[in-house]
């Protein structure tokens, strides 16, 4: 005999907001800013990614590091 699942009793419970209220203050300072996290889930050539763990390696940059120096030369 198959077993029925019973429908659920009572109301469900209210979602709680998990983020906080915003402040009155704005803050636009670049010394103000957070850290945002991108995932780079891009795929490089063989060529860079040798050149990555080479500059790891080598030079004891993270990648952060190296992907951060790159943009700065390249952009800024």
């Amino acid at each position: 005999m198959p077993v029925r699942a019973s429908a659920p009793t009572g109301p469900a419970p209210a979602k709680q907001s998990t983020r906080a209220s915003k402040s009155s203050k704005s803050t636009n300072k670049k010394s103000s800013r957070r850290e945002v996290t991108f995932p780079l889930s891009t795929r490089v050539s063989q060529d860079i990614l040798d050149l990555l763990y080479d500059a790891q390696e080598n030079e004891g940059v993270t990648l952060r590091d190296a992907i951060e120096q790159g943009i700065r030369m390249r952009w800024s």
